[in-house]
């Protein structure tokens, strides 16, 4: 398999050099920026410039992201399949601009991994495909090489997604055992119990709110009843799942949000019941499964914030195409089109689409401003690269 490694900084500061060493079945490794010779030999690397990437073979890399700036040069190859390597903003990058455009490589990924436990639980809950990459791991090495092969063969990453978790649970149950009621351990014991729909999840749950309580922060209760009301979706208990949500709905949406589920739940609409309390509580990859496979009639419009704010843009895109909007509220199409082409290279497209959503709602000129702060986030990025060795 060949490989190329699009890094935010330079390869001595790259965190995930073990992981490099451990990619199956390494034929060709190219890293996008200057590499001393000395590590070249060490990690049987070969340095790739810029000029350089319009004569690789196309279709024939993994590309390896680690920087949301990058992904026109990502594209450029068009890669056989995006991994994308996740972490917190570095110093000295705009942070909303970050995060934003890191939503977007993962949406474009067939893998995301993270070293950021925090990190990792936030994008299990918005893609399928997603491993821990602990450093000092082996278990995640051994991980990290098996799904990369599986994807190679559109294979389902269930399995080792599923061993994760359990490794998880026996990791915190261990901090458990040591330390007690911990309101983090016993969070983290809940939060992948859930995940593999244990009931359990609850009880660890009422624990690390005890905790939060005992210490006087209360500033959690939204937080914790939204996910005793996704453990109670989970479970299929969808008349308690209203209820523990509307617990802590004060504002007026939110009081809105309740009693449009007492009706649906009146008319038998039991998908968008469930489907609407994972939102609430972000689990908006469990909402998709189960918008996905019903039947009613009004799933795709709640599918749709589910795509938009996972930056599944494609998705939303087709979705959209189904809903037929009316002429007046297709800018709003252009102003996501608009984003999607300038991150694919086509900057001419992308600016001309986002131009002309801006005509029906100059809100989207904000969107034509952060493209530039981006474009010059990636200037600066392959800059840097090209410069440290």
């Amino acid at each position: 398999m060949k490989y190329v490694i699009f890094s935010h900084s330079g390869w001595s500061s790259f965190p995930y050099r073990r992981y490099i060493e451990s990619l199956p079945e390494r034929e060709r490794t190219l890293f996008f920026g200057n590499l001393s010779n000395e590590d070249q030999q060490i990690y049987g690397l070969q340095s790739l410039s810029l000029p350089e990437i319009d004569r690789l073979e196309k279709g024939e890399y993994t590309a390896i992201v680690a920087s949301p700036y990058l992904l026109p040069l990502v594209f450029q190859i068009e890669p056989r399949n995006i991994i994308a390597l996740l972490d917190f903003v570095p110093d000295n990058e705009d942070s909303s601009l970050w995060q934003k455009f890191s939503g977007l490589l993962a949406a474009q990924a067939q893998l995301i991994g993270s070293r950021n436990e925090e990190i990792y639980l936030e994008q299990c809950i918005c893609h399928e495909n997603v491993v821990l990459l602990q450093n000092e791991n082996k278990e995640c090495e051994t991980i990290w090489a098996e799904v990369i092969s599986a994807i190679d063969q559109s294979e389902s990453l269930d399995p080792w997604k599923r061993s994760q978790w359990e490794s998880r649970v026996a990791f915190y149950k261990g901090l458990h055992d040591q330390i007690g009621d911990h309101e983090k351990v016993c969070y983290s014991l809940a939060s992948y119990l859930y995940f593999l729909e244990r009931s359990m999840a609850k009880q660890y749950l009422t624990a690390s709110f005890e905790q939060m309580i005992l210490k006087n922060n209360r500033d959690c209760l939204s937080t914790y009843y939204r996910f005793f009301s996704a453990i109670e979706a989970k479970a299929g208990n969808l008349d308690l799942a209203v209820r523990n949500y509307a617990i802590t709905a004060i504002t007026e949406e939110e009081k809105l949000n309740v009693k449009s589920f007492y009706s649906l739940l009146e008319e038998g609409r039991k998908d968008l019941v469930q489907a609407g309390i994972f939102k609430l509580n972000k689990d908006y990859l469990s909402a998709i499964r189960v918008l996905m496979a019903s039947n009613d009639p009004e799933a795709n419009r709640y599918l749709l914030p589910n795509y938009l704010n996972t930056y599944r843009w494609e998705e939303a895109l087709n979705l959209l195409k189904k809903m037929e909007l009316p002429v007046t509220e297709q800018y709003f199409v252009d102003g996501i089109r608009g984003i999607l082409q300038r991150i694919r290279g086509k900057r001419h497209e992308g600016i001309h689409l986002l131009l002309r959503a801006s005509v029906h709602d100059w809100k989207v000129l904000s969107s034509i401003a952060e493209i530039d702060q981006w474009e010059q986030a990636m200037k600066k990025t392959i800059r840097r690269l090209n410069d440290v060795k």
